[in-house]
Formats: C-alpha cells, sequence, structure tokens
C-alpha cells in the first residue's frame, strides 16, 4: 500500500514537472492556459522528489509556501506547475485552493482517476479569497476550469465542496484563502 502510494504521488509529481516544463510562458493564469492533459500512467519518471523539490523559494505566509510546508499538501504543491504556483505564490492574489490531501490524490489514483492539470484546476477559484464565512450551504463556486461545485452541509457540522469534506478551513495565508478537503474534486463541465 505505502509503495502504491509513493508511486502515485511520484506519477503526480513527475507529470506535472513534465507539464510545467512545456507550458506556454506567456499564457494568462487565469485564461486559457493549457495544463496539459498528461496521462498520468503513461509519464516515464525517475526518482522524484514528492514535495516537489521547491519548497524554499516560497513565500512562507503564502498558499504555496503554506502548502509546501505541510506535510499533508506537498503532492499538490509539487504538481501545480508555474502556471498557478507563481501566482499562488504573489502577495495580494487573492485567489482560494480547495487543497486535496497527499492521501486523498493517491486515493483517486488508486482508484483509477487520471489526475491530470484538468483536475487540478477544480481545485482553484481565482475570482477572489472564498474564506469559510464567505462560504454558505447553497452556493455555487465555478473553479479555474470552469468546473461548477455546490456547499452543502457536512455530516459533522462542517462544510463540504461537491460532497467532498472540508476537513480544515482558512489556514492562515496572507494571499487569498486556503482549505484541506479529504478527496479530489473531478471536473464537471
Amino acid at each position: 500500500m505505502m509503495m502504491k502510494k509513493y508511486i502515485g504521488i511520484t506519477l503526480i509529481t513527475a507529470s506535472m514537472l513534465v507539464m510545467g516544463c512545456s507550458s506556454d510562458d506567456d499564457a494568462s493564469p487565469m485564461g486559457e492556459t493549457d495544463m496539459g492533459e498528461t496521462d498520468m500512467g503513461e509519464t516515464d519518471m525517475g526518482e522524484t522528489d514528492a514535495g516537489g523539490g521547491n519548497n524554499n523559494s516560497y513565500r512562507a505566509t503564502s498558499i504555496m509556501g503554506v502548502m509546501a510546508a505541510d506535510a499533508r499538501l506537498t503532492t499538490l504543491a509539487g504538481a501545480l506547475n508555474p502556471d498557478f504556483d507563481q501566482p499562488l505564490d504573489t502577495a495580494n492574489q487573492g485567489w482560494t485552493v480547495f487543497a486535496p490531501t497527499n492521501d486523498a490524490l493517491a486515493a483517486a489514483i488508486d482508484g483509477g482517476a487520471e489526475v491530470t492539470g484538468t483536475v487540478l484546476q477544480s481545485h482553484i477559484y481565482t475570482q477572489g479569497a472564498a474564506t469559510s464565512d464567505t462560504l454558505n450551504v447553497g452556493d455555487t463556486i465555478s473553479m479555474s476550469n470552469n468546473s461548477v461545485y455546490t456547499i452543502t452541509a457536512g455530516e459533522n457540522g462542517g462544510l463540504q465542496i461537491d460532497g467532498v469534506d472540508i476537513i480544515e478551513a482558512d489556514l492562515a495565508v496572507d494571499n487569498g484563502a486556503l482549505h484541506v478537503i479529504d478527496g479530489v474534486l473531478l471536473p464537471n463541465n
């Protein structure tokens, strides 16, 4: 099980690193950026740092800096290519990330999901900081890949997005909002 999880985490990281190297540097991070449709199963990978290997270059209080430093979120932090990691490190950006845990990403891969750039875009809201006090049951939120999810009430009194529990809301960041979720949001557009 642990080896399978490591392989899944490595696949995500390796694939996103490849996609980051081939991205269009002139593309807008909020527009029609091609995040890649890399098939995670076909990526040739070597020994890749599952934490992204870039942890020290992010501001400690930015969305990217907090994700890179949080042991639960290193897979997502390492998987975001430059179209998103740089804006998520920029002061006053005002984006929101619903960050799936490493375990959630590994479980999605184990379940057969292809975790591509489009899937990762399903977790990024670029229209402002959606903190827990601004999210209400019944609200809909449109992500950077145009997937639209509904905020619902969780069984334990918390909130869910698309039926996925927000297990920790409002991590301390200075450039938007960051929430930890226990599942992967799949594109629905």
